[in-house]
């Protein structure tokens, strides 16, 4: 429902003494005549004072004596802290010991296999097998 739509509206606002000289205005008349083309645009128009003295008008609303015995609203609660999560077992500190030594084990054992491969030596023993299987022995 649009309530600048409705077909009495200048008449309704020209009635109301809070209405009644805005109406002088064009700029005003020119806002009118857009909200009720495009009622889309009202939220957009709603920081607008006249606007919402002008729906107060329309709708039978006394938005003056509404502020004043309106009761204080309570502040929202505020939002509970969430706990941080627990931390992942790789990054509890004894885990993440072991996890380096691990790592460390992993790394002394790389060296020590590449220490004891020795690819000229590897293809020297490949060569004498293949010679050996060649000669039948």
């Amino acid at each position: 429902m649009n309530p600048f739509a409705m077909p009495n509206l200048y008449q309704k606002l020209e009635n109301d003494p809070r209405t009644r000289e805005l109406l002088t205005d064009s700029s005003y008349r020119e806002l009118l005549e857009q909200l009720r083309s495009k009622p889309s645009d009202l939220g957009t128009k709603l920081q607008d004072p006249r606007v919402m003295t002008t729906l107060s008008v329309l709708l039978g609303l006394n938005l003056s004596e509404m502020e004043e015995e309106e009761e204080p609203v309570p502040s929202p609660p505020k939002p509970k802290e969430t706990p941080a999560p627990p931390p992942k077992e790789e990054d509890l500190p004894e885990n993440k010991k072991m996890v380096n030594e691990l790592k460390a084990e992993k790394i002394l054992k790389e060296q020590e296999k590449l220490a004891y491969i020795n690819p000229e030596m590897a293809l020297e023993e490949k060569n004498k097998g293949n010679d050996a299987f060649q000669k039948g022995l």
